[in-house]
C-alpha cells in the first residue's frame, strides 16, 4: 500500500526545491562572471561544481564580484 504524502512534508519538498533553485541561479551568476564567452556546457559544469559550495560561500563570492564591478565602473556611471 503507498504512503500518502503529508501536505507538511510537500510543502517542505516545495521549499527545499525553492531554495536550490535560487542557489543554482546564483552559482550561474558567479559561473558567467567568472568565464565570460564560455559556452552553455562549460557555464553549467562550472555552476554545477559551484552548488557543492557552503551557501555562505555562494553569497559572500557574489557580494565580492558585485563590488569589484562597482570599483570598477568609471566614476560617471555610478549612481
Amino acid at each position: 500500500m503507498r504512503q500518502r504524502l503529508s501536505w507538511d512534508s510537500i510543502h517542505a519538498a516545495v521549499v527545499q526545491a525553492r531554495i536550490l533553485e535560487e542557489k543554482a541561479l546564483k552559482c550561474l551568476t558567479i559561473a558567467q562572471r567568472m568565464l565570460p564567452g564560455a559556452d552553455e556546457t562549460m557555464m553549467e559544469d562550472q555552476a554545477t561544481d559551484l552548488m557543492f559550495l557552503p551557501d555562505r560561500c555562494v553569497l559572500t563570492t557574489l557580494q565580492r564580484q558585485s563590488d569589484l564591478a562597482k570599483k570598477l565602473l568609471p566614476e560617471e556611471t555610478k549612481v
